[in-house]
């Protein structure tokens, strides 16, 4: 029997009205703790396989079929971050087997669907569900699965799912404080993909509106900056703008910009939009331009930026970008690739330019220059994760969608920070 994924999973009372018994009937079948005939047991059985019926995991402890595993599912592609992610699945793999459990990774695509076949194979105790959308269509039948599943990320809505996160927002504040502290005015936010943009990740649009945040209340000059696409080639294509006045040492300087449209850059005054991404009051970039609202006409210059270039108080007017500049990335594979293109001019961050950016400890040391970073917490939010899956699985109270959060450990500034002087 084929269903929809928006249609509600079936229940044990679906089982016994098709099989024409009762529920407690249905029930013995399952645990099989009272003897039932061959020919009623076969009815059951067969309502089962009709209607794919999945029983909750108190079901199948009674019959002794506790499977010891848990899943991990998880988006991958050609484009994810593998530093960013793998010290999720590490820490989940450990905490699975510091209790005697088996993680199977699940990397399929196929939304809601995936979930379905894996209660109906019985394979697992318990799922952990990674990459969580604002929107994400996978929830609804997480929540009816019959299993404890655990969010790492915050959707809008988690239909009753409990989630670990980290604090996405104060990784953003803690950066774009560190380039005001240090003396920066113009700071590039690398921003994402239309692919990224679309998918509604809280864990972006938190740290957007957090670097947005401190620099209106800082007087920064931010830009961010949006890659027409994925990969090392979309990120290249922006190195003008990237870099934007700086200039490259003589003979090395190969420019990587190609021309793009004009919606990968948003561009905004710290003072006048600074909180845009955090709540959103003053409405968002237009879908197909990229352009912010403005109700000021004389800060739109007639420019290829089309008048987002923002201005701070005491600026000249038509200074040009790239002032005591600072570079912000989110991500680690961001950070090397904007390392590899100021390679590219002969820029040298730490002495040209500062770059910082969200990244563990570890892969912070893996680059040519160690960069100032902020880590995400990777392996204490997945700890957390498992900590609240496992009360679950031992009988606990039901964490309902209570969402509990990991506060960054802090900044540690490295050689990729230039203090610029006072004034």
């Amino acid at each position: 029997m084929s269903r929809s994924s928006d249609q509600p999973l079936p229940t044990s009372k679906d089982v016994a009205a098709l099989a024409g018994v009762s529920q407690s009937t249905v029930s013995y079948v399952l645990s099989g703790k009272r003897p039932i005939s061959a020919e009623t047991r076969q009815r059951v059985e067969a309502a089962i396989e009709r209607l794919t019926y999945q029983p909750n995991a108190g079901a199948r402890a009674l019959r002794g079929r506790l499977t010891n595993v848990i899943a991990l599912v998880a988006r991958l592609s050609e484009s994810t971050d593998v530093a960013d992610t793998i010290p999720y699945i590490d820490t989940v793999v450990a905490q699975a087997r510091g209790r005697d459990f088996d993680v199977v990774l699940v990397t399929a695509g196929q939304g809601p669907g995936e979930l379905v076949r894996l209660a109906k194979r019985s394979i697992c105790d318990g799922v952990v569900l990674m990459d969580i959308r604002g929107r994400d269509d996978r929830l609804a039948t997480a929540a009816a699965l019959g299993l404890p599943v655990v969010l790492i990320g915050t959707p809008d809505d988690d239909h009753g799912l409990p989630s670990a996160d980290v604090d996405s927002r104060r990784a953003g504040e803690l950066l774009a404080a560190e380039l005001a502290d240090t003396g920066h005015r113009d700071v590039v936010l690398v921003g994402e993909t239309p692919e990224v943009r679309a998918a509604g990740f809280r864990f972006v649009t938190d740290f957007h509106a957090g670097v947005a945040d401190v620099a209106e209340r800082r007087g920064l000059r931010l830009r961010v900056l949006h890659p027409p696409r994925p990969g090392w080639a979309g990120l290249a294509e922006t190195a003008d703008d990237l870099f934007g006045a700086l200039p490259g040492r003589p003979g090395t300087h190969q420019s990587a910009h190609t021309g793009r449209p004009d919606d990968q850059l948003d561009e905004r005054p710290a003072d006048r939009h600074g909180d845009q991404l955090a709540d959103q009051p003053r409405g968002q970039p237009d879908d197909r331009t990229g352009d912010w609202p403005s109700d000021r006409p004389s800060d739109r210059p007639s420019d290829r930026f089309d008048g987002r270039l923002g201005v701070r108080p005491g600026d000249r007017p038509g200074e040009p970008f790239g002032e005591r500049l600072g570079v912000i990335a989110r991500t680690p594979q961001v950070i090397g690739w904007v390392l590899q293109l100021a390679a590219l001019r002969g820029l040298v961050p730490g002495r040209d330019l500062s770059l910082v950016g969200q990244c563990t400890d570890e892969a912070t040391l893996g680059f040519g220059v160690p960069v100032t970073n902020v880590s995400p917490e990777p392996r204490e939010t997945a700890r957390l994760a498992m900590s609240i899956l496992f009360e679950a699985l031992d009988g606990g109270p039901a964490a309902g969608g209570a969402r509990r959060v990991v506060r960054p450990g802090g900044l540690t500034r490295r050689a990729s920070t230039v203090v610029f002087p006072e004034g």
